[in-house]
């Protein structure tokens, strides 16, 4: 004999006293709810979509709205700060290594990734952020001397994947798990103080932007130069007609 289910989870017998259907219990997705700035705020533990489709539906969509994508520059600054300033945010928090990037060549369809240590050392890398591309992802290593060594990947949409192996914890433990910890402290107080020194910064960055553009952009022309002994009087004007 096989239970039949209600909407809300409820096994009940039909009318002819025989179970005819099968309930297969749902999987259990942690989620965190905490409160900042006088602001109710949820954090679903998942990467499948339907998943969380199914925890936003539980709360309704009159209950909640998604915060708002990082700026298109963000990225671009945490690169410039890693490159030109050794990764130093403030004086207790840096950059150790940026290690993997995925953006956007003029549209969403043209995708560009990279995956290695030595990623802003790829001529490839330099030569996506020296022609405008966009980063849309980033992997970084930050550390933070008053909390973490903190790794992890985060998307435009602040969506994180954190690698709790790999980070490192400062302070004393409390009864939270690693793994909540550190995602408390990525959505209470590592991306609250990034997006607050960037707003600080994103006027200025503006034109910072360019200048290191132009920079990274120079240094790929020379390594192709020189990988391929090309020298100057064989690089002629471009005919664009």
């Amino acid at each position: 004999m096989i239970p039949d289910v209600t909407p809300n989870g409820v096994f009940y017998l039909p009318p002819t006293g025989w179970l005819t259907s099968f309930y297969n219990p749902p999987e259990n997705i942690d989620i965190i709810f905490f409160e900042m700035n006088q602001k109710f705020f949820i954090l679903i533990e998942e990467s499948r979509e339907k998943q969380i489709d199914r925890v936003l539906r539980l709360i309704g969509k009159a209950n909640y709205e998604e915060v708002e994508n990082l700026s298109s520059d963000f990225f671009n600054w945490l690169v410039y700060l890693y490159s030109e300033n050794e990764g130093k945010l403030n004086s207790k928090i840096g950059i150790t290594s940026i290690s993997g990037f995925l953006g956007n060549v003029f549209d969403d369809e043209n995708v560009v990734s990279s995956k290695s240590e030595e990623t802003i050392k790829l001529i490839a890398t330099r030569a996506f952020i020296s022609t405008g591309g966009i980063l849309r992802e980033v992997k970084l290593n930050v550390d933070d001397s008053n909390n973490y060594n903190i790794c992890f990947k985060m998307d435009d949409r602040c969506r994180t994947v954190i690698s709790v192996n790999e980070s490192v914890p400062y302070m004393t433990p409390n009864a939270l798990e690693k793994g909540e910890r550190l995602v408390l402290y990525m959505y209470t107080s590592l991306l609250p103080c990034l997006q607050k020194m960037f707003q600080a910064k994103k006027a200025g960055f503006k034109n910072k932007k360019k200048k290191f553009a132009k920079k990274i952009g120079l240094q790929v022309v020379k390594e192709i130069m020189d990988i391929n002994n090309i020298h100057k009087d064989e690089i002629e004007p471009l005919d664009i007609n």
